[in-house]
Parts: C-alpha cells; structure tokens; sequence
C-alpha cells in the first residue's frame, strides 16, 4: 500500500487548484492529478508574469496579446532570477507556433548556453531536435501550434523530448548540454555561435515549468488538453 500525500502537500496541491484551472493557469489535468502542477505558469494572456508570484519573463522585442505572445527572429523570451534549478529534474513544457518551420533549417526554441552555443533544442525541417539528434518524423506545420514537452532526470541525465505528445527524442545528456548557464532559460532566441540567423516569427501559447521529471503518459495527457 502505498504512503498517502501529508496533510501539507494536499493543502499546497489542492486548495488553489480550482480556482487556478478556472482561471486557465494550470492544465486541468492537475484537478486529477496534482503533482502536476508546475513551479512556474506563464499563460502569456496580456501578462509576462507568472502565476505562481516568480519573476516575469522579459520580452526581447516581441509583443504580449491577449491570448499568446507573437515573436520576430529573435524576438523570443528570457527568464531571469527564479529558483528554477536545471541540475535538479525538471521538465519544460511549451505550447509554440512557428510560421516558417521549413523555411529557415533550423529554428531555435530553447537556448541554453546563454546564446553563445549552439546546442539546444530547435525545429530541424520541421521536425524536433536537440541539435545534434534528430526526431524521424515532421511535428512543425505552418502556423500551427505544437504542444513540446522537454525532461531532464538528474541522475541518469536521459532527456527525453516529446511533440504533440508523441516521444521523439531520447538520449544521455553526458556533457549536461541540457543545464542552463546561470539559469538563464531563452525561448525561441539563436545564438552567437550561429550568427543569430536561426530564428523566426512565431507565437506562444504558454509555457510552463516543473522541478520533476513528467512520464510519457502524463506528456500524452496534458498534450490533449
């Protein structure tokens, strides 16, 4: 039989979560399960702040609306001065349109080396790639937005990425490729080491950040949310 959550957890988890799903900060899915509830919520609905009182994210250039954040080459988000902690588990999840995922080869989603590397996670011909491994199968159309899902287990260091809730990409993240310098976390902004010329227009939905590791089956829930 397994140890039921203490009293504090369920108070944590639970107390706010109705008014928080209502209110669109978290998936629904946390109703039924609340761990997955993430650290921090950015739903980016007129608003660069989190919903979870952590620091805003910073525009680059590109412009908040009501419902998402539309972005240039380049244009993309930072976050700088949270507790999140990339050498602990964590896991990304973030809900992004690319406009010309087949024009420009490769596309920068998130950059982890501060934009002096080139390493991170792009859209490769339209398909999913934490540079240099390659998803087998497109996930990018035109426009449309892609649910990516990202983890990172400390232990093993195997990082798993997911689009649309399928897995495509698993491997050992040996050289920590996948730690942010100085927990600056960068969307959808190229790099030095690349001229900056991998980027592109865009938009996106929300993204959300949690200090575990999600399982392929709850990836596959929040997907179809």
């Amino acid at each position: 039989m397994s140890t039921p959550p203490s009293l504090v957890t369920l108070t944590r988890a639970l107390l706010p979560l109705v008014g928080l799903v209502a209110a669109g900060f978290v998936p629904t899915s946390a109703l039924a399960n609340p761990n997955l509830v993430p650290v921090h919520s950015y739903e980016l609905d007129g608003t660069l702040e989190d919903r979870f009182g952590g620091p805003d994210l910073q525009s680059e250039g590109g412009l908040i609306g009501e419902f998402s954040y539309e972005f240039g080459a380049n244009q993309g988000l930072t976050l700088l001065g949270s507790d999140f902690d990339s050498q602990s588990d964590y896991s990304i999840e973030i809900r992004v349109a690319l406009d010309e995922p087949s024009a420009v080869t490769w596309l920068k989603i998130i950059d982890f080396k501060d934009l002096v590397s080139d390493l991170g996670l792009y859209s490769y011909d339209s398909a999913l790639q934490f540079y240099p491994f390659t998803a087998t199968d497109s996930a990018f159309e035109p426009g449309e937005y892609v649910h990516v899902v990202m983890t990172r287990e400390a232990q093993t260091k195997t990082l798993n990425a997911y689009a649309l809730g399928i897995g495509q990409l698993t491997f050992t993240d040996t050289e920590d490729d996948a730690i942010f310098t100085d927990e600056i976390l960068r969307f959808l902004q190229d790099d030095a080491d690349t001229s900056f010329d991998e980027a592109g227009p865009g938009r996106v939905d929300f993204i959300r950040l949690y200090d575990f590791v999600l399982t392929a089956e709850e990836v596959e829930t929040l997907s179809s949310e």
